[in-house]
């Protein structure tokens, strides 16, 4: 059973990466023939193989190594152990924190523009396939998604598995809060760089 401290809360946006990328067949929804019966089904399949996935995967883990003598670098070399191919560097846990922190982000744009056509969508347009005709609770969803996954990303900025305030926390702790920022920023200079081209 996990222990619910602050470290098992900066591991969240861990999670929200993991489960990341149903979204992008969302576009498709308007393609199937009964989208209001077939779009919840495809997503609840979706979850059920995604979930025993991680179970089997948790088994096979489990199966391989001693469950009372877990390595430490487990997360990112475990594969690598099972395979017999050897240890890999820290670097690559933070890195791999790092994108759990970066990409959820963009996920915010998504519960935004979400929330922006629930609350406009009686005005626009009618879609084929609404999650919830309420656009209260439709709303209310959209913001639980966006808080949900802002505190996941915000948590996950804080570097694990480094002393706290040495060198290198703040140096993760720096570059954790850097690099979504410029990445941010790149996004909102580009198409500004696009526009002056044409």
């Amino acid at each position: 059973m996990p222990n619910f401290d602050f470290t098992y809360f900066t591991t969240l946006a861990i999670l929200v990466f993991a489960v990341g990328g149903c979204e992008k067949m969302s576009p498709y929804v308007n393609e199937l023939d009964n989208p209001t019966k077939e779009f919840p089904r495809a997503m609840i399949f979706m979850t059920i193989m995604v979930a025993i996935t991680a179970l089997l995967g948790s088994v096979a883990m489990g199966l391989m190594f001693d469950t009372n003598n877990v390595p430490r670098d487990l997360m990112m070399n475990g594969a690598y152990y099972a395979f017999g191919i050897g240890d890999m560097t820290s670097l690559y846990n933070w890195l791999m924190r790092l994108n759990a922190v970066v990409m959820p982000m963009r996920y915010l744009w998504v519960f935004v523009a979400y929330m922006a056509l629930k609350k406009a969508a009686d005005h626009m347009f009618s879609p084929k396939y609404q999650f919830t005709k309420n656009r209260t609770i439709g709303f209310g969803f959209g913001a639980w998604c966006f808080f949900f996954t802002a505190f996941a990303c915000v948590m996950g900025i804080f570097p694990l598995d480094v002393e706290v305030f040495s060198s290198g926390w703040n140096f993760q702790f720096a570059m954790n809060i850097l690099t979504p920022l410029i990445l941010i920023g790149s996004g909102l200079l580009l198409p500004c760089l696009a526009n002056k081209d044409k």
